[in-house]
């Protein structure tokens, strides 16, 4: 992917579309809409008919509203492994997100970042990074060098971590 100079544009260098509209149409279809009675929008009602024709005309291909509870099963999480589901609790994508650890493998980790915002664990850390949003991402590396190196034993490999691989 790559930077096309456009605010939150981003491109495949192969297909030169935008791989986040592409994917919301095909695959991860997400309604959004307003009221403008309970939030701060104008009305702008859901319209999947209307959603789907527009993808068609973009991409040449139209929406599967139910694609993504196929391919990876909603929130029926049991036979999942390996996964760290963050969310900030100032994410509002976070509704739609794993919340708790219902139904979910316990080889997975949950995990909700107080004062955090969508992806904040993932970004770059900062001086104004808080204590829970630090504490999370050495949760999340110490989680996955856990993982690692189960995988390591299991396959008799030897390997060994050094500082440099950081």
């Amino acid at each position: 992917m790559e930077f096309s100079g456009e605010k939150n544009s981003y491109t495949s260098s192969f297909t030169k579309i935008n791989d986040s509209f592409f994917q919301s149409c095909t695959e991860m279809v997400l309604p959004v809409s307003s009221d403008g009675v309970n939030d701060m929008f104008e009305p702008h009602p859901w319209n999947l008919t209307q959603y789907s024709e527009n993808c068609k005309k973009t991409y040449g291909i139209g929406s599967e509203k139910s694609k993504a509870l196929t391919l990876f099963g909603g929130k029926d999480l049991e036979t999942s492994t390996n996964i760290i589901f963050s969310n900030g609790d100032r994410d509002p994508w976070s509704a739609g997100g794993v919340l708790s650890t219902d139904g979910v493998n316990d080889q997975n980790l949950v995990i909700i970042i107080p004062h955090a915002c969508h992806h904040e664990d993932l970004r770059w850390s900062g001086p104004n990074d808080s204590v829970d949003l630090k504490e999370t991402r050495k949760i999340e590396l110490v989680q996955m060098l856990r993982w690692l190196s189960d995988y390591y034993s299991y396959r008799n490999i030897t390997y060994k971590l050094t500082d440099a691989d950081f």
